[in-house]
């Protein structure tokens, strides 16, 4: 039997210095800040890397949660 897909609240909160907090649930789950290249990205589960945009970093920010979340 398959399990119903169900809608979970994603915040985006704008902080100082361009960063940008990822919020599930009101759980901060990540933050995605500009660096010289691009965006890093840093999860609460250790994951840290460097992204070319916002958008690839919420979207790897997400895949993570999804997976260890």
């Amino acid at each position: 039997m398959s399990k119903k897909d169900k809608t979970v609240p994603v915040e985006l909160e704008e902080r100082k210095a361009g960063e940008t907090a990822v919020i599930v649930n009101k759980k901060e789950i990540g933050i995605v800040k500009p660096n010289e290249t691009g965006f890093t990205v840093t999860s609460n589960h250790g994951l840290n890397q460097v992204v070319a945009s916002v958008d690839e970093g919420l979207n790897l920010l997400l895949a993570d949660y999804n997976l260890h979340g």
